[in-house]
């Protein structure tokens, strides 16, 4: 995916909302909070019959959703569960499949970990540019 086709992907996400679906969370063993993608990789390794499912989990709001990079399981009934702890209050968060191939989820995950959509008018211009942790300014 380049990088111009990036709103383009979120706007295509958004005619797939009314697919979205609120995921039970399952308290899982060895799952650490805000590691999504880890968490699932571990699980799924041990159990050939789980699949994991990249996507988003989105706040809608009118005007504005927000859209954060997640995964989840999938279990052999086909029904997917959210193992990652650190969500308290879950209602009225979407879950929606990623759209495209793996690579892109792979670089949109990276440098559209958060991404609020339509961007918000004092943005527009001002579009912070993702950098690696280790180049980030050190605290004072």
């Amino acid at each position: 995916m380049r990088p111009d086709q990036i709103a383009g992907y979120f706007e295509a996400l958004l005619t797939w909302l009314s697919r979205g679906v609120q995921l039970p969370w399952v308290e899982t063993p060895g799952c650490l909070p805000h590691a999504c993608h880890e968490n699932v990789a571990v699980f799924v390794a041990d159990r050939p019959d789980y699949r994991p499912v990249p996507g988003w989990l989105i706040t809608p709001n009118p005007g504005i959703h927000m859209f954060h990079a997640h995964s989840v399981v999938r279990q052999p009934n086909g029904r997917l569960i959210d193992i990652t702890p650190g969500q308290t209050d879950r209602a009225g968060l979407l879950f929606v499949e990623h759209l495209s191939s793996s690579a892109d989820y792979d670089f949109l995950k990276v440098r559209c970990a958060q991404w609020f959509h339509p961007i918000p008018p004092d943005l527009q211009n001002g579009w912070p540019t993702p950098c690696p942790m280790d180049e980030y300014p050190s605290l004072p």
